[in-house]
């Protein structure tokens, strides 16, 4: 769910990529891009939920899982909204200009844009400054480590990640700064990394509470039986650590026991 989010000049406001699962819930959204405010992949089975929403510019297009509208201002100028086959789509409440709808859906599909005069709104969410919980890095911008050139690779027990993820990490640094994201899955380090300042190194557990969903999980093999080894993670001043779990594939369930007391793995959230 994403609450109060305003998206300008980028090809695509919300995407859903194909065999992508789940809901997806945007309320209090303005949407102005380039090419598409909303795009669903055929071979998704997401639904995706937008409401009290503005969509000032790119066209929509849902060829799979189903799309539902609720209580928005809808301005695709000109560009047809798009429905496939394999999808659904639910409008109720909107307000449409200069939208017209291709529906080629073989599901029945509900669309009424009459006004919905007890439909009860989501409240405004009282912000607060979080500067405080939380050191930001020093810029606003996202690196996806799997992503060319850097080529980090998630579920592959062959390859060292070690080197391609502390290139990344290096390359916002020189940049100013950002995140470095590490998509789900689990990722084979040889060797040790160093998170440089102004950079925050972010993986997909984000629950406070306990991780869910696969995780972004380094598997860490250097320095195994010496104590005096370096860290595996070293962080520079005003970095960040998010989001990531620290697996050691070779450690035996015994080698955790010291006197008959379990000691415990540690989530970095």
């Amino acid at each position: 769910m994403f609450h109060d989010v305003r998206v300008e000049r980028c090809d695509y406001g919300v995407f859903v990529p194909r065999n992508a699962s789940g809901t997806i819930q945007l309320i209090n959204w303005h949407i102005e891009a380039e090419k598409y405010a909303v795009g669903i992949n055929s071979n998704s089975s997401t639904h995706v939920l937008i409401g009290q929403s503005r969509v000032a510019s790119g066209k929509i297009e849902a060829f799979g899982g189903a799309l539902v509208l609720l209580d928005c201002d809808i301005d695709t100028q000109g560009q047809p909204l798009k429905v496939g086959s394999e999808s659904r789509i639910i409008m109720a409440g909107n307000r449409l200009r200069r939208v017209t709808i291709d529906n080629q859906s073989m599901y029945e599909m509900h669309i009424s844009n009459e006004p919905i005069n007890d439909f009860k709104k989501i409240p405004e969410f009282p912000y607060k400054d979080i500067h405080f919980f939380r050191q930001r890095p020093d810029r606003a911008a996202l690196y996806v480590a799997t992503d060319a050139p850097f080529n980090v690779r998630a579920n592959d027990n062959t390859v060292d990640n070690t080197q391609p993820l502390q290139a990344v990490l290096d390359h916002a640094a020189s940049h100013g700064g950002g995140i470095v994201y590490l998509p789900p899955g689990k990722y084979r380090m040889l060797g040790h990394i160093t998170v440089p300042e102004g950079v925050e190194l972010k993986g997909s557990v984000d629950v406070g509470s306990q991780p869910m969903g696969p995780g972004s999980v380094l598997e860490a093999y250097e320095g195994k039986g010496d104590e005096s080894a370096p860290p595996f993670i070293t962080m520079q001043k005003r970095s960040g650590l998010r989001g990531i779990v620290i697996n050691y594939p070779e450690q035996k369930f015994d080698d955790i026991l010291q006197g008959g007391r379990l000691v415990p793995h540690v989530y970095l959230l």
